[in-house]
């Protein structure tokens, strides 16, 4: 196997190495960063719970005192007791009391002594006897006790060691102390009791309760010595106990992680904080009971030794699995290459050729065998296609023209299988009206025809047509439907037709007419059908615009070209000769409109038309002398008639090649000099009527003089040229007060008046009443 066949193999064996291997280590890493995180919460609410129980089993024997002493001193024992003086006491009562003290030290309770301290007859009693209080005031101790405005609490108490020794006297101690004073709940207590643990019980009952469950502050599968990393705090954030001694009965307010615990929001929790240099995690708890905080530190480091334990064994365990899955995967590519092997073997034989690129592999040189096959197949579908489609065209061009017979419409039916569910048929025959020049040249015919066959082919459902073909400059499609009723499938042709319309207009700025055949059954009938939609754009002349023309709307029932009235016509000859060109065109116009709005056939159009052209030439006695442009083409003179569609075509056609030049040819031996003098005159006077227009004016532009014009315009007309102009004038004012809102002012600004009044005048006096009333009279015509 050469070097490039074995590309693959080493692509194949890489991607499975990989597809392996991904998993595997994000599996072990997302595992181990779990089950480590799993671990330390576990740890954490190990230390919690254990800081808890420490908590509870202290607050426990606190509790158990506190319950022993509020019973004492309500009893009437104690009250008894506290209104006896020292001198004359009760030797029972004091045996009762001294025996009540006795038991508030059993139980295996932590308690080293009990003072009973009546502050009203200035005698205590401890476990020592009874003895007077010499300088209650003056005790430092007491008073800050007598001062504390709770009534029963547990308090820090030190012993100064500055203090001599008294032998009747209260004694501090190094430890705790209930101080409960009598009554409860008084402003001025006339007793306290007190209770006493010293430092060294207070620990070995801590010690003993972590012993009792069992445990100590957990690191995970390690464990410290008892009450290693525990501090409580009283309420006022004093060390009551710590593994520094030295911290003991100090304010540790000031340190970062008590302050924290003080501004928590929750009595209990966990956070991570740096100590001296090291990463702890601190567990604390508020006591509701007292308000002291009992607080573990344990390090980070020992929290996670479990975490990297387990992430030895990950790695371990991970590499035997990706171990595993490699040797796997290096069996399994060597069975998945030998079929790509065979495979480029086969090819490689067929073509006879090597790889020889470097960089080419196995299934480069495959996809380059198959690539080449596919281009060839499109390449022969195209031409397959292309060929079909030019069989297709050319099927239904001999269909359309009547050179297929039924058998061979019936066995070609293959070309179109839609085609042989369709009820009905027709023929849609477009042809280009107009198109917009500035961006068509009419030489650009087959652009245009081109362009039309698309917009067809897209608007028209496949299943709806057969191939679109174009004869004689004209778009033809056979569309044919499944519809129910006849009338239903002409709604859909007539449609169809509208799209293609509307779609080339404003797509291409094409103007196009539609032909539309009668609706058969059959494409036997596609010859007829072709030749009435050929039929059906003849009659284009009766449409203002484009049209859709559906040839069964056209045909009359019967012939009425003797209805044509022939007045028309005589009054076209006499404007010819008498009228100028205005009244021809106007004449001509209701002429053509007459012609179009006749339900004549197009055989008759056509003898209208050519009869009136014959009419109008034998109107001089030399046509062809004077109608030399129709002449000129190459193209007959009938020829040219049968090429105007459009009403418009055929009125600039008539008016430009036949009525002008008639109209020219009457007007030049029209009147005598004197008479052709006078028409200029009134010409000028109605194309400047709104300029200061004189006779002097009009005398230098025809070269005379102006007295001579003024005789002459008077012989001819009856009225001399000033009375003519204000005359006009006027027949205009008319014209603007009835057909315009123009101000009276405006009107005499343009007819060149001064002012309104002096128009105002001259129209009073012609027409007898003022503009605005000629107005008003005259508003409803």
């Amino acid at each position: 196997m050469s070097r490039n066949r074995t590309k693959i193999l080493g692509k194949l064996r890489l991607f499975i190495f990989i597809l392996v291997t991904l998993p595997v280590l994000v599996v072990s890493i997302a595992s181990y960063y779990r089950s480590s995180d799993e671990i330390e919460k576990r740890v954490v609410e190990a230390n919690v719970n254990v800081m808890l129980q420490n908590q509870m089993r202290m607050e426990q024997t606190l509790r158990l005192i506190d319950n022993m002493v509020v019973p004492f001193i309500k009893s009437t024992l104690y009250g008894t007791a506290m209104e006896q003086e020292l001198a004359s006491f009760d030797f029972q009562v004091y045996d009762q009391l001294f025996e009540g003290m006795h038991n508030l030290q059993r139980y295996q309770l932590p308690v080293q002594n009990v003072y009973v301290i009546n502050l009203d007859k200035q005698w205590a009693i401890d476990n020592r006897g009874a003895f007077p209080l010499d300088d209650i005031k003056n005790d430092e101790q007491l008073a800050a006790y007598i001062q504390t405005p709770r009534s029963n609490y547990w308090t820090y108490e030190e012993k100064k060691l500055k203090s001599p020794q008294r032998e009747n006297g209260y004694e501090a101690i190094d430890g705790i102390s209930l101080v409960a004073k009598v009554p409860i709940n008084s402003p001025n207590p006339k007793g306290l009791l007190v209770v006493q643990i010293p430092r060294d019980a207070l620990i070995e009952m801590i010690v003993s309760n972590l012993r009792a469950d069992g445990a100590a502050i957990l690191d995970g599968n390690n464990k410290q010595s008892p009450a290693e990393g525990l501090v409580i705090l009283d309420d006022k954030y004093r060390t009551i106990f710590s593994n520094d001694a030295s911290m003991i009965g100090k304010d540790v307010s000031v340190l970062g992680y008590v302050n924290q615990i003080r501004l928590a929001s929750k009595p209990s929790g966990y956070f991570e904080t740096q100590l001296n240099g090291d990463s702890m995690g601190i567990s604390y708890g508020r006591s509701s009971y007292n308000g002291w905080h009992y607080i573990t530190m344990v390090p980070i480091e020992d929290i996670r030794k479990d975490s990297r334990s387990i992430g030895l064994y990950t790695i371990v365990v991970s590499f035997i699995m990706l171990l595993v899955a490699w040797i796997v995967a290096l069996k399994l590519t060597g069975k998945i290459y030998n079929p790509i092997q065979k495979l480029f073997d086969a090819i490689r034989s067929k073509d006879g050729a090597e790889l020889t690129a470097e960089d080419r592999d196995e299934l480069q040189g495959i996809y380059e065998r198959f690539d080449t096959m596919a281009k060839n197949n499109q390449q022969m579908s195209n031409e397959l296609k292309e060929q079909l489609r030019y069989i297709r065209e050319y099927y239904v061009l001999r269909l359309l023209k009547g050179q297929l017979s039924k058998m061979k419409i019936e066995d070609h039916r293959g070309l179109f299988p839609h085609s042989q569910s369709w009820k009905w048929m027709s023929v849609l025959n477009i042809s280009v009206d107009t198109f917009a020049e500035n961006v068509y040249k009419k030489t650009d015919t087959d652009l245009i025809l081109f362009a039309i066959y698309n917009v067809v082919g897209e608007i028209v459902p496949a299943d709806h047509q057969l191939c679109i073909v174009i004869v004689d400059e004209a778009v033809l499609v056979v569309v044919g439907g499944r519809q129910d009723t006849q009338s239903l499938f002409k709604a859909f042709k007539v449609a169809i037709g509208n799209q293609i319309q509307d779609a080339l207009k404003d797509v291409l700025k094409i103007s196009v007419n539609i032909g539309i055949s009668d609706t058969y059954q059959g494409l036997a009938n596609a010859q007829k059908a072709f030749q009435e939609s050929v039929e059906a754009l003849k009659y284009r002349i009766r449409y203002e615009d484009e049209a859709v023309i559906c040839i069964e709307e056209i045909w009359p029932e019967e012939s009425s070209y003797m209805t044509l009235p022939m007045q028309l016509e005589n009054e076209l000859i006499y404007a010819i000769k008498f009228e100028g060109t205005g009244t021809v065109k106007e004449c001509l116009r209701q002429l053509v409109r007459e012609i179009r709005s006749a339900e004549l056939t197009y055989n008759e159009y056509q003898f209208c038309l050519c009869r009136l052209v014959v009419n109008l030439m034998n109107m001089v006695p030399e046509p062809g002398a004077y109608f030399p442009e129709i002449f000129k083409g190459k193209m007959p003179l009938l020829e040219q008639i049968v090429q105007l569609k459009a009403g418009e075509e055929l009125e600039k056609w008539l008016m430009e090649q036949i009525l002008s030049p008639l109209t020219a040819y009457f007007d030049a031996g029209k009147g005598t000099p004197k008479k052709r003098v006078s028409m200029k005159l009134i010409h000028m006077i109605e194309a400047e009527f709104d300029s200061d227009l004189t006779l002097e004016l009009c005398a230098s532009r025809l070269n005379y003089s102006p007295n001579y014009l003024r005789r002459l315009f008077l012989e001819e007309t009856g009225v001399n040229f000033g009375e003519y102009l204000v005359r006009y004038r006027m027949d205009k004012a008319k014209q603007f007060l009835l057909e315009t809102d123009m101000r009276i002012a405006d009107i005499a600004d343009k007819l060149r008046y001064s002012n309104s009044q002096n128009f105002t005048r001259q129209f009073r006096k012609q027409e007898g009443v003022s503009p605005g009333e000629y107005r008003e009279a005259n508003k409803g015509e």
